[in-house]
């Protein structure tokens, strides 16, 4: 993966993985808070390189494998969801994230003939269970 967030004013600079886990892992420190949830609006994050990065920061992240649709998350539903219940956990709002995309994506799919339903991908993954990934895929890489 080489990185997210193409800044066109300053020669395409990207935000890539290792400068994402600074910037948070900094965030942590000065807050001394682990997130509940970090989440990705964005294509292609939902990689174990992305994760093993941002595996000691969050407890969650939502993020996608493929290419997201160009009408994005539902930030209402979510909102709304976080509003309601602002002490739930990442996985609580993680579970609320993809199900509110998925409806969304089929109320779009529609109007743009999308195939959401085979088209998109989000998940909810519990960093817990990064480390132990790690080392199953590892000897497999080497």
């Amino acid at each position: 993966m080489n990185g997210f967030g193409k800044d066109l004013i300053f020669n395409n600079d990207i935000l890539n993985p290792l400068e994402l886990k600074i910037a948070l892992l900094t965030a942590k420190v000065f807050t001394n808070t682990t997130f509940e949830l970090i989440g990705f609006d964005a294509c292609l994050m939902s990689s174990l390189e992305v994760a093993s990065h941002l595996q000691n920061v969050t407890h969650y992240m939502v993020s996608s494998e493929e290419v997201e649709p160009s009408w994005g998350w539902n930030y209402t539903a979510i909102i709304q969801n976080l509003t309601a219940n602002p002490e739930q956990s990442g996985r609580s709002l993680g579970i609320t994230t993809v199900d509110s995309f998925v409806r969304h994506s089929r109320d779009f799919s529609t109007s743009e003939k999308f195939g959401a339903d085979k088209q998109i991908t989000l998940a909810v993954i519990d960093m817990t269970k990064i480390p132990q990934l790690i080392k199953d895929v590892t000897p497999i890489l080497f």
